[in-house]
């Protein structure tokens, strides 16, 4: 597994567990990818658990995102989610502390939106903005999502999207207000299905090189 720097690995995420009945998901070491991943597939998702509270009140990830094909109309995908509980998100979303990154391919207006999504006893959040940001199907984006619960009442999640694997050149950030207290999290799903809608939409993509530069408070494993 390679050592990006010191104590900072990435993830191998062929040691992840699927939950895949319908075959949507595959496997590298560095990738996750999904294929014609329905809005109507019921627990698609891949998973591995750290540990009580692994993924403290603050941390940094880091991934490689690409949704490569989507359907017109409401194709979903949530992805890099953290939750204490397994399933896929519409039923994550109802239960537990949780949050994630959604991608929908919207019909009107016709364009493909990402959005930090999540649900912080029994409140829930989204970016600031309620916009999100527009993406384009087949580009490769590179992004850091970051924690910080000395931000604001309850604490803030980010999330930094580049267009370049050095992190240099910031195409926008989305900004997400927790409402309330929110728990560590045990469970990092790198891609869930939605299963909330009777829609045949689909969508195709992958997660890649996922790894944690920071997790404050946290003692890096070896994993």
């Amino acid at each position: 597994m390679p050592v990006l720097s010191e104590g900072v690995v990435m993830q191998d995420l062929t040691t992840y567990t699927e939950s895949d009945a319908l075959g949507r998901l595959s496997e590298t070491a560095a990738r996750v990818t999904w294929t014609n991943l329905q809005v109507t597939d019921d627990q698609i998702y891949l998973y591995k658990d750290f540990g009580v509270g692994y993924f403290g009140t603050n941390f940094t990830v880091d991934f490689t995102f690409d949704q490569t094909a989507s359907t017109q109309n409401a194709s979903y995908v949530y992805f890099m989610g953290f939750a204490n509980a397994l399933n896929d998100w519409a039923v994550l979303i109802t239960g537990t502390d949780l949050f994630g990154l959604e991608v929908i391919h919207q019909n009107i207006p016709n364009r493909v939106q990402l959005w930090i999504r999540g649900r912080a006893n029994n409140g829930s959040f989204s970016d600031d903005g309620s916009i999100g940001y527009t993406i384009t199907d087949g580009t490769v984006y590179y992004m850091r999502l970051v924690r910080d619960n000395s931000v604001g009442t309850y604490g803030t999640v980010y999330l930094y999207i580049y267009s370049d694997a050095a992190h240099t050149t910031l195409l926008s950030t989305l900004t997400a207000t927790l409402p309330d207290t929110m728990a560590s999290f045990r469970y990092l799903l790198p891609v869930m299905s939605y299963d909330g809608s009777s829609s045949t939409d689909t969508c195709s993509g992958y997660v890649e090189n996922i790894n944690f530069p920071s997790l404050v408070n946290q003692i890096f494993p070896m994993i």
